[in-house]
């Protein structure tokens, strides 16, 4: 053999001898090393592995033999499952699953944006004006009406209404002359969270018999430019008290108050009044102990009329109002009440209305009539006032009176035959009573220009929004027109502010109105309807939610 061939074999063999011990491992699990040893005998001995063999044998028995229509169902119902999800953490939306949560988590609690939120107009401008009775009286119902002596026990519910209401800024109590006991200021017992100071409560001691004409003469001293009267029974007074004053700033002019039932509002606003148009008479009777405000300018003027015209002082009530001669007093129409029955003897109204007829004819100074009002019933909640043109009675001039032809009894019972206590639904305060069930409606169809609305008793400084529930065709939707008002006599539309949809056989609209600062809002009518007003509820929604930072979410719809 050739010695190269030789040297070839030899150096081959050495190589091999070299490199005769080395093993090269090769996994294709680029992770096997990165488990820990220890996991890996376990998961060897484990009876899990064991079961996932099992599985997997069992997926290939039974999926082996799988059709391409049940691939497709199974495809199917994991794809809707993936929307669903989807869905449901909000991919479609835009939010994210972290946001739907907190929105979910953050509504607290439900409020009232209007909560403890009252007009403060005229705030400490009107005097609480209380004259006691003897310690014992009868009253216009023929009973004994026994006062408590020394206890103060008549006055704890007008300290309630002193400290209650921050019109208020005195309290004048007459102390008649027949009154047995002393009463001291300090007798007074005041609530500790008492709007009104103890120091601007004033106890007059009468030294002669005022009788009724007291009430006038404290006012005359009242150191406020507006007087309330109040007698001790405040169960026959106003419960609306916001409302009607804040009725009573807006024309302090005229007597101001709210009747106690649908028979007080018709007896104060139509029997009792009376008109001549020669003599420029147009007076209505209202009496003032069942709570009025009135401006002490018009009783200091009543005090004169008083020594002009000598009369009985115990029949100062019956003329007070007449001598105004200012029309209908501005009286709101109050909850219907049948529980009280409104007793009062009118014969001591002849004289006083006698003594103004002859006082117009010799054209002393009297007061003219006042504007037209379209306000006629506070709400149940005291936050506003009902508005219509539409008036419930007839024409004020329909009868004259005319003294020597008619006494004053004769032309009361004259109105009562013709018109008594109104028609079914013409109460007012159906309309704003938060009742569905209730129905305020007019005695004939409605024109172009009829309106009813609200009086909010003070502009709104945020954006809130309004519900009408009436018994119209729904073309009344297209019909009226949502108007706002900081004053009450120009108007602005809101136009696109209004939505109704059907609600069981009634429409109920929603008015949403983004401006702030207004006082006013009415439903207008563009054009002549062939069908009555009839309205189950006009209210303001003002309800919402808040968050835990305090932030305002929405407003809700009220149930």
């Amino acid at each position: 053999m050739p010695s190269h061939h030789r040297r070839q074999s030899s150096s081959n063999h050495d190589f091999s001898r070299q490199f005769r011990g080395i093993q090269i491992n090769i996994s294709s699990d680029p992770f096997q090393h990165r488990i820990p040893p220890y996991l890996q005998r376990w998961w060897q001995q484990s009876q899990w592995k064991q079961a996932c063999l099992s599985l997997r044998l069992l997926y290939r028995r039974k999926f082996q033999d799988v059709k391409p229509w049940q691939y497709l169902l199974i495809a199917t119902v994991i794809a809707g499952t993936c929307i669903v999800l989807m869905m449901h953490v909000g991919f479609f939306s835009g939010k994210r699953y972290q946001d739907l949560q907190q929105d979910h988590h953050r509504i607290v609690e439900e409020i009232d944006l209007l909560d403890q939120v009252f007009p403060d107009a005229g705030k400490g401008l009107a005097t609480l004006i209380t004259v006691l009775p003897p310690a014992s009286q009868i009253d216009g119902n023929g009973k004994d009406t026994k006062v408590a002596v020394g206890t103060l026990d008549s006055l704890e519910p007008l300290i309630e209404l002193a400290c209650r209401y921050d019109m208020f800024g005195h309290w004048f109590i007459w102390v008649p002359l027949q009154y047995p006991a002393q009463i001291a200021l300090d007798s007074l017992l005041l609530p500790s969270k008492c709007s009104l100071p103890r120091n601007q409560i004033t106890i007059h001691k009468a030294t002669v018999d005022a009788k009724a004409a007291a009430r006038y003469f404290a006012c005359g001293m009242a150191p406020t430019p507006y007087c309330y009267f109040q007698d001790p029974d405040l169960t026959m007074g106003t419960r609306h008290m916001r409302s009607v004053y804040a009725n009573f700033l807006r024309s302090s002019s005229v007597i101001h108050g709210e009747t106690l039932s649908m028979a007080h509002y018709c007896s104060t606003q139509w029997s009792w009044c009376f008109y001549n148009e020669s003599a420029e008479l147009h007076a209505c009777f209202s009496p003032p102990g069942l709570g009025i405000f009135v401006t002490k300018e018009k009783t200091e003027h009543f005090l004169h009329q008083l020594e002009m015209n000598p009369v009985e002082p115990a029949h100062a009530d019956y003329y007070f109002t007449l001598w105004m001669n200012q029309g209908r007093a501005q009286l709101l129409q109050g909850e219907l009440d049948t529980n009280h029955s409104l007793v009062i003897d009118l014969e001591p109204l002849e004289p006083g209305l006698i003594g103004l007829y002859n006082s117009l004819i010799e054209h002393q100074d009297i007061a003219a009539p006042p504007d037209s009002f379209d306000t006629r019933a506070a709400c149940h909640n005291d936050r506003c006032v009902f508005l219509t043109n539409i008036d419930v009675l007839p024409r004020f001039d329909l009868f004259t009176f005319v003294p020597g032809f008619m006494t004053a009894s004769e032309s009361i019972r004259l109105r009562n035959d013709y018109y008594f206590h109104g028609y079914p639904g013409s109460q007012y305060f159906h309309a704003v009573d938060h009742s569905d069930d209730t129905m305020w409606t007019t005695a004939k169809s409605v024109a172009q220009g009829d309106y009813f609305g609200l009086d909010l008793l003070m502009p709104l400084r945020i954006p809130m929004k309004y519900r009408v529930l009436v018994d119209h065709p729904y073309s009344y939707y297209r019909n009226a027109q949502p108007q706002i008002s900081f004053d009450g006599t120009i108007w602005m539309n809101l136009d696109s502010s209004m939505t109704c949809n059907p609600l069981n056989s009634l429409l109920e609209c929603f008015i949403t109105s983004q401006h702030t600062g207004y006082r006013y809002i009415r439903l207008i009518n563009r054009f002549d309807l062939g069908h009555r007003f009839k309205v189950h509820d006009f209210s303001l929604v003002s309800k919402t939610r808040r968050n835990k930072q305090g932030q305002l979410l929405d407003i809700l719809a009220e149930d």
